[in-house]
């Protein structure tokens, strides 16, 4: 299952959330707070939100406008 991690605040998780929604695709989300713990910082060592987790394969992604 997609895994969708990143600050309920944040508008780009918002919008990966929001296009999930819209395509039916199943996910769960966990809220990182914009904490900057190590378990954070493995997954995206750029600190960009949303970070995608896909099985074990994560994927981060850059939303420009």
């Amino acid at each position: 299952m997609l895994q969708i991690r990143g600050k309920a605040s944040s508008i780009n998780v918002r919008k990966v959330l929001w296009t999930c929604a819209e395509l039916d695709i199943q996910f769960e989300r966990q809220d990182t707070q914009g904490s900057v713990s190590p378990e954070n910082v493995s997954q995206t060592t750029t600190m960009i939100v949303p970070t995608l987790r896909v099985g074990m394969q994560f994927v981060t992604l850059r939303v420009t406008h």
